[in-house]
């Protein structure tokens, strides 16, 4: 009887329905533990044509974006559906600034703004990147707001693909030694740039566009 018990709930918890609400609830990356804690939750199934039930719950709220959402997120032939659900929630969400990297850089009342902190030096540079907006097909668009002061010089605003920058890699340019600098404009960084290309890059070497705002 307790096993006939334990199969009712596991039927009754474990089928998609459930799982999809549940999933609606939760973000991402807690789906993703859910996942790796649970069998039951986590395990490839057949009858989901291989997946799990947790990438099963993913692949039904993707589902229900908008048909704009969905042609601006195509799936990557390595990806999982969890991921696809992640990108979908930060396609959603606001822009934001999730690295700083420069020595006269830092957020504002909150990480969508980004202040420079050494006005009027030339040659201090720094970079604030939303690296985790990935754009992959359609038509995107944010708006920037750049806030002078009399002591101010120019800024750029562009596109750049989506990396992680390692700080330790980007000190000491030349014409800043002992600095930590990225811009993907200098020439001694271009190196580093493309050595973080993947294959979701694709044949491009297109790496990024900027515009100088003065």
């Amino acid at each position: 009887m307790k096993r006939q018990k334990a199969a009712d709930v596991e039927s009754a918890l474990f089928n998609p329905d459930v799982v999809f609400l549940l999933a609606a609830l939760l973000q991402p990356r807690d789906l993703c533990h859910l996942a790796l804690t649970c069998k039951a939750m986590g395990g490839r199934q057949a009858a989901y044509d291989g997946l799990s039930l947790a990438e099963e719950a993913a692949r039904l709220l993707f589902e229900c974006a908008s048909g704009w959402e969905r042609s601006c997120l195509p799936k990557y032939r390595d990806e999982g559906w969890i991921e696809l659900y992640h990108h979908l929630l930060m396609l959603r969400s606001k822009l934001t600034f999730d690295q700083l990297v420069g020595d006269n850089i830092q957020y504002g009342e909150e990480p969508s703004t980004a202040l420079t902190t050494a006005a009027g030096h030339s040659t201090g540079m720094s970079t604030a990147m939303c690296s985790n907006h990935v754009m992959r097909a359609g038509r995107h668009f944010t708006f920037f707001t750049v806030v002078e002061d009399e002591t101010n010089g120019r800024g750029m605003i562009g596109i750049m693909r989506p990396i992680q920058i390692d700080v330790s890699i980007t000190t000491g340019p030349p014409f800043l030694p002992g600095a930590i600098v990225f811009n993907p404009t200098v020439f001694e960084l271009w190196g580093y740039l493309r050595s973080k290309r993947t294959e979701r890059w694709g044949d491009s070497y297109v790496h990024f566009c900027i515009m100088d705002v003065y």
